[in-house]
């Protein structure tokens, strides 16, 4: 998966947690319907291995971004596309700079 998406199904899943109807999630973020019922369906469905992968890393990474950049206060979905490029700017960051402890303290697509 790459990390457009998972910013994308990150922003998402806020959005769902927040009570947003997926149809204005997909419209908001430019998904198609399908792509977003997909994810946040897969996400919640626990039988789901994959799906829960890749919701521990979702909210791994969401806490993350929510922790060292955004903070904790609820966005409008209007906020979306300004959100978005922030948010793929700290991507940047995250994966070429940000020390990684898993990773003894290198990024993961560092030197």
């Amino acid at each position: 998966m790459d990390m457009k998406n998972v910013t994308r199904i990150a922003l998402a899943w806020e959005l769902f947690e927040q009570e947003v109807p997926k149809l204005h999630i997909a419209r908001d973020l430019n998904i198609g319907r399908a792509t977003i019922y997909r994810w946040l369906n897969g996400i919640q469905k626990k039988g789901d291995l994959e799906a829960f992968n890749e919701q521990a890393f979702i909210e791994a990474f969401n806490r993350s971004l929510r922790k060292e950049y955004l903070g904790w206060v609820k966005y409008q979905p209007k906020e979306i596309p300004t959100l978005t490029k922030e948010v793929e700017n700290w991507l940047d960051y995250y994966h070429t700079r940000r020390p990684h402890l898993s990773l003894a303290m290198r990024p993961p697509l560092g030197n």
